[in-house]
């Protein structure tokens, strides 16, 4: 469902809005799917190395997801 919503909310539209300015319309897209994934990778390593913490162990994961979720929400 999540892979639907990015596809017809994000990438195509980006697309659409980038042959009014680009000759090559998936640069655009492309990019913001790449730092994305840099993204997540990032937050992953911060996930794990809290995750190794015995110390609000759950508190931890519980905000990473909530924040994580909401990120692209405030973005837009």
């Amino acid at each position: 469902m999540m892979i639907a919503a990015s596809v017809w909310s994000l990438i195509i539209p980006s697309v659409e809005m980038a042959e009014e300015s680009y000759n090559i319309v998936w640069i655009p897209a492309a990019v913001g799917l790449v730092l994305g994934v840099l993204f997540l990778i990032l937050v992953n390593k911060l996930a794990e190395r809290c995750e190794k913490k015995e110390n609000g162990k759950k508190l931890n994961m519980l905000t990473f997801s909530v924040t994580l979720h909401n990120i692209p929400e405030g973005w837009r």
